[in-house]
């Protein structure tokens, strides 16, 4: 009876007497993957849809010098970030780091907020899903579909993934990176026809210090706002226990090759 419920019988690792229990799989993500699900995890084109607006609002015609300051920041952030994975690798992430530098007080607070946190931009993320993809079919007057409620290709759309997370991340990091890809190709497309017809009206004054709205007091209105457009970048600290090799897969911008 022991041997026909043992852990090898089952085909998986499950809790037993002695402690063990199932592991993430190791190995089964390169660097390719993690870079794919860390920038579709950033989703630029959505960071920049909810993000850019209020930020010219505070930073003015230099909001771009803003971004690029934010991007300086995000940087230093990410190799620090890369030098604790190098060490602990965690699916973790930064949460574990600050748990073992500061204690579990501070980890258990960090988990919490970020958790909060975390239920509030995915609830926020699965409910935008429904309802642009319900204008995306009424203005493009899909007989038959632009009259079914943003409620239910929500819940479409949250069944999708929940069956592709359960598949594997293998699998879903490798949807969401061929997702990345399209949305690039979008942005790219977009960027290079805008680029093209206002060719005439370009010029460095968005990366004027001087053009910033209010000076360094809009720089800092408009910092956080520019830190936005980053969220998700921290992705890859957490899939660093799935790879073959995290101390190498999951480098900061500053770690030497």
């Amino acid at each position: 009876m022991t041997e026909a419920f043992s852990p090898d019988s089952l085909g998986a690792k499950v809790p037993n007497l002695d402690g063990e229990h199932e592991r993430l799989h190791r190995g089964v993500l390169g660097p390719i993957d993690i870079a794919a699900a860390t920038m579709a995890n950033i989703g630029p084109a959505m960071s920049f849809f909810f993000g850019f607006g209020f930020l010219a609002y505070t930073a003015g015609v230099a909001s771009p010098l803003t971004i690029l300051a934010a991007g300086i920041a995000i940087a230093f952030l990410a190799n620090t970030l890369s030098e604790f994975t190098k060490v602990m690798p965690s699916t973790g992430g930064f949460i574990t780091f600050v748990g073992k530098t500061f204690g579990a007080r501070t980890g258990v607070t960090t988990a919490l907020l970020t958790g909060i946190g975390y239920i509030a931009a995915m609830a926020s993320v699965v409910g935008i899903v429904g309802g642009f993809f319900q204008i995306l079919l009424q203005n493009y007057n899909v007989s038959g579909l632009e009259s079914v409620p943003w409620g239910i290709w929500t819940v479409l759309f949250l069944a999708f993934a929940a069956f592709m997370m359960i598949r594997g991340i293998s699998v879903s990091t490798r949807l969401a990176g061929f997702f990345f890809a399209f949305e690039m190709l979008v942005l790219v497309i977009v960027s290079v026809a805008a680029l093209i017809k206002f060719h005439g009206h370009l010029n460095m004054a968005p990366f004027n210090p001087k053009n910033i709205t209010n000076g360094f007091k809009g720089l800092a209105a408009g910092f956080p706002l520019a830190i936005y457009l980053f969220i998700g970048w921290e992705n890859s600290a957490a899939l660093a226990e799935e790879t073959d090799n995290p101390r190498k897969n999951v480098p900061g911008p500053f770690s030497p090759p």
